[in-house]
């Protein structure tokens, strides 16, 4: 699970997201993990269209049980659910499934979500 994400640029916590900066975050068994077959990865739901977005795992600098950082992908204006997708269980074992789950806090792009004054990835 999902316990907390704190968005570097604006210190806010489980709350504001600045697309091209960096979220922190932590949780209980968060690493990304997974085979082929599986997708597996951080994802950012809009609430309204339910358009996925997946970041890359390129983006991902810091992946572990407890923890995790990565780049906010350009995400439009909105409110966004955070979701990761993972294999991973405790022993080094992989699940058989990829399991999914939601952080409880609905995250806000643009309209307080701090992007239009911070720096943009193109």
């Amino acid at each position: 699970t999902i316990s907390r994400v704190i968005d570097v640029y604006t210190q806010s916590v489980n709350d504001k997201l600045t697309p091209g900066n960096i979220l922190n975050g932590e949780g209980d068994r968060v690493k990304v993990v997974g085979d082929e077959d599986h997708t597996v990865g951080f994802f950012f739901i809009n609430t309204e269209t339910e358009e996925e977005t997946p970041v890359p795992t390129t983006s991902i600098s810091r992946n572990e049980p407890s923890s995790f950082s990565f780049l906010i992908p350009q995400l439009a204006d909105g409110t966004y659910y955070l979701e990761i997708a993972t294999q991973y269980s405790t022993g080094n074992k992989l699940l058989k499934d990829a399991r999914r789950t939601r952080l409880d806090y609905v995250l806000t792009v643009g309209d307080g979500g701090g992007n239009e004054d911070g720096p943009q990835v193109q």
